[in-house]
């Protein structure tokens, strides 16, 4: 419990100095493809190196019609 206390203590510490926080001004869908993208490209998916990068080409073009829309 007293490592659980200094972890909230330290992170209400940073919560509390300038720019702590960054608003994020997109769109739930664009943040979720987003995010897969990044999951499918972590090295804890087993995929081929071909596959991956494929499957994150698309997610990326998808991201982007995803941001000007």
């Amino acid at each position: 419990e007293p490592l659980l206390s200094l972890v909230c203590w330290v992170a209400n510490g940073i919560a509390r100095l300038p720019c702590s926080i960054i608003p994020i001004k997109q769109n739930i869908p664009a943040i979720l493809v987003y995010l897969l993208g990044a999951m499918i490209l972590s090295r804890f998916v087993f995929l081929k190196p071909k596959t991956k990068y494929v499957l994150s080409a698309v997610l990326f073009t998808c991201y982007l019609v995803l941001l000007v829309v």
